[in-house]
């Protein structure tokens, strides 16, 4: 399992940011972030607290 931020979906609240247990996502306001794939451990608790789905699975 791998979770990745969709782009086009993602308005960069920062709740995935914030909520993260190990902080591996990061990335500027306006330009998206992204989910630094060596730091997370695949809790999907960035996926939870996502209003907008921007938050994706990928096997």
């Amino acid at each position: 399992m791998r979770y990745e931020i969709d782009k086009n979906k993602c308005i960069s609240c920062e709740r995935c940011k914030n909520i993260c247990p190990v902080d591996a996502i990061g990335g500027e306001i306006k330009e998206g972030f992204v989910i630094d794939q060596e730091k997370c451990i695949q809790c999907g608790q960035c996926k939870t607290v996502c209003h907008f789905n921007a938050i994706i699975e990928n096997m």
